[in-house]
């Protein structure tokens, strides 16, 4: 699992970093480039992906048995990250057999490669940044599908697992057009290059959402404190050397993602939040999302995988 997961993470730095050096825009990297000892040898942009990381995109739309998805979703500085632990808990309160797992963010991991995109390097260059968003996607994908495989084989028979996701597939809307009228591609685009290079020709917004079987919960941004701009807030407790979003940044950013998710999952499968920041997190996470949302669907989830053990999936032959 971990040389899958360093070859895949090592693909996509080198593809990004191809982009960038073939527009003749490079600068200055922010990070060296290593090659992991034993990674297979990287393709092209563009070019299909390995059959170790074809085969954990195939986990990651599977419906494997006792293990459920529940995407981590929102604005910056909105609670994703921090908020995953306390929500385990709070379901491990309930449920003793319940175990957790979680993956890490993609864009941190791609910015700690030095695959940074719009900040990293002088100027903004339009070639990385549409190969930087099409990797998120695929790795998001990746990630999801290894560490659904990996929580599988660590379960004991009586147990299942509940895999939150820091952000997920369809974040990438977010960050392209027509939401973000800056960015040099559009979502549309971003399925297409993905479905082709994952083999699911037309693959869609559908497609990915569905795979998150218990649903999402949304962190509004500390920005958008209740639809009104808090940069005093944001200012104060949302800087990190990875986040270079301005407050106006961090609260537009927010509405699109907003109207992403509102798009993107039914009503009864998304929760939405105030920024973790605002009032205390225990009753937003006891009551909400514990008790309303994921606790009862769990219940059904796991009800119908005893019956069935199968659920239809875009691979059917994992039925």
């Amino acid at each position: 699992m971990a040389e899958r997961l360093a070859a895949a993470v090592n693909a996509a730095v080198v593809s990004i970093r191809r982009e960038l050096i073939s527009s003749g825009k490079y600068t200055k990297a922010s990070a060296p480039l290593q090659r992991p000892p034993s990674a297979p040898t990287v393709r092209g942009a563009g070019e299909a992906l390995s059959p170790q990381s074809k085969e954990a995109v195939e986990w990651g739309f599977a419906n494997i048995p006792r293990v459920f998805k529940l995407a981590v979703v929102g604005g910056c500085c909105g609670g994703k990250t921090v908020s995953r632990k306390p929500i385990g808990a709070a379901l491990h309160e309930k449920d003793s057999r319940a175990q957790f797992f979680s993956t890490p963010e993609i864009a941190t991991v791609l910015f700690n490669q030095g695959a940074m995109s719009n900040g990293s390097y002088i100027g903004f260059v339009d070639e990385e940044y549409i190969e930087f968003v099409i990797q998120s996607e695929i790795l998001q994908l990746v990630f999801e599908g290894l560490w659904a495989q990996g929580a599988a084989l660590s379960l004991v028979s009586t147990n299942y697992a509940v895999l939150m996701t820091d952000r997920d597939a369809l974040d990438g809307r977010t960050y392209s057009r027509p939401l973000a009228s800056w960015a040099p591609i559009g979502w549309s685009r971003i399925l297409d290059e993905t479905g082709k290079r994952i083999h699911i020709p037309g693959l869609t917004e559908s497609d990915l959402s569905r795979r998150y079987e218990i649903g999402a919960i949304f962190w509004h941004s500390l920005a958008n404190n209740h639809g009104k701009l808090d940069a005093a807030d944001y200012y104060r407790d949302c800087q990190k050397p990875t986040r270079h979003e301005s407050a106006q940044e961090a609260f537009d950013n927010d509405l699109n993602a907003s109207q992403v998710y509102e798009d993107g999952y039914s009503a009864d499968r998304i929760v939405w939040l105030s920024s973790i920041h605002y009032g205390p997190m225990t009753p937003k996470i006891q009551k909400p999302l514990v008790q309303t949302i994921i606790r009862p669907r769990l219940l059904v989830l796991r009800a119908y995988q005893l019956s069935s053990w199968c659920v239809q999936s875009v691979f059917p032959s994992w039925c």
